[in-house]
């Protein structure tokens, strides 16, 4: 009897066991336990060029109808020019009037329309010029720091800004507007809104859609935007198809002022463009109904409608030799630009007559 009730309770430990070391592997990757369906049908991408670059820190810096452009981390002196096919045609030395300035390795080159601008929000400076003359003229700045911003206008900008407030030693995330006419930073400090602290749960990523006028954030730890008008007031908010509405992570203080995450927190949204009047989101995450290898070897891609705030579909970038995406850029007629370390490739994205022209 004592032999069978031992039994019993071996075999109980064992299963215990085995569910414990089940719920452990389960939880341990959540990119792979999502209850969520994604949408394949009617867009696919079909690859048109290729071009092996002589490093791996390159990233776009723009697409214009029959030019692209790409840069170099921290190099802020040059710009490479390619053609639609990705044929390189010129490495152009830009005209920086740096003055006392020294910029440092957070700086970055963005084509925007018929301009260029250099921002580097750390010094802080930003400055603009036009494209074909390549000079820059620095902007008017106060001494704010920022983290990131975005041209909405000719001498506006919004800025994403990392701060403290009084009485708190932890940071905060939080977006602003500075006009370069005035050298004024006004802050928006209640937009974002942070779950367990004010900073980790408050990263994302800040887009401009100019077809619909307005700022679009998205966070990277919840399956949230939100819509903001010039003024930085919320006009509008969406959800991502995945259901982490909570951000998933630790973060622990290792000095006075200074935090870290205590794990690997569970990122949602990799990256995001926007491309006329869709949010394009770089998933981290694999839906319900999926296969497993293709997951493993794609980056998906969920696009939402800006203006209705839906989910409309999905697709994967395929992985190059290994290779993930680390980034992409999209343009004009369809065409997505993707880094794939020292490569970048151009893909055409194609649609179904069940969505119309995008």
């Amino acid at each position: 009897m004592n032999r069978i009730i031992i039994t019993i309770l071996s075999l109980a430990g064992v299963g215990c066991l085995i569910m414990a070391v089940l719920f452990y592997a389960s939880a341990k990757d959540i990119r792979y336990t999502q209850e969520f369906v994604r949408l394949t049908p009617g867009i696919s991408i079909s690859k048109e060029a290729e071009s092996e670059l002589s490093f791996n820190d390159y990233y776009l810096a723009g697409i214009l109808s029959d030019k692209i452009y790409l840069a170099r981390k921290g190099q802020v002196d040059r710009i490479f020019e390619y053609d639609s096919s990705l044929i390189f045609l010129s490495e152009i030395a830009l005209d920086i009037d740096t003055g006392a300035t020294r910029f440092t390795k957070n700086a970055i080159i963005k084509i925007d329309s018929l301009n260029f601008i250099i921002q580097d929000g750390a010094v802080p400076c930003i400055m603009k010029g036009r494209i074909g003359y390549w000079k820059a003229e620095p902007l008017k700045l106060g001494s704010d720091y920022f983290d990131f911003a975005v041209p909405i206008s000719n001498n506006t900008f919004v800025v994403q800004i990392t701060a403290g407030e009084i009485g708190r030693n932890s940071p905060k995330k939080m977006l602003g507007i500075i006009k370069t006419d005035s050298s004024i930073l006004r802050l928006a400090p209640s937009v974002l809104e942070g779950q367990i602290d004010e900073y980790f749960s408050n990263v994302g990523f800040l887009r401009y859609s100019k077809d619909l006028k307005c700022s679009v954030f998205t966070y990277a730890y919840r399956n949230q935007y939100i819509l903001l008008d010039s003024m930085l007031s919320v006009i509008g908010s969406g959800r991502t198809i995945d259901s982490i509405s909570k951000v998933k992570i630790n973060p622990i203080e290792i000095s006075e002022g200074k935090y870290t995450l205590a794990s690997t927190a569970a990122i949602v949204n990799i990256n995001t463009q926007v491309w006329n009047k869709l949010l394009m989101v770089h998933s981290n995450l694999m839906g319900n109904l999926e296969f497993r290898d293709i997951f493993d070897n794609g980056s998906p891609v969920d696009l939402y409608d800006l203006e209705t705030k839906r989910y409309m579909a999905s697709f994967y970038v395929p992985h190059l030799d290994n290779e993930k995406m680390q980034s992409f850029m999209v343009g004009e007629n369809n065409n997505l630009l993707v880094i794939y370390g020292n490569k970048v490739v151009k893909y055409r994205i194609g649609f179904t007559k069940h969505y119309g022209r995008i």
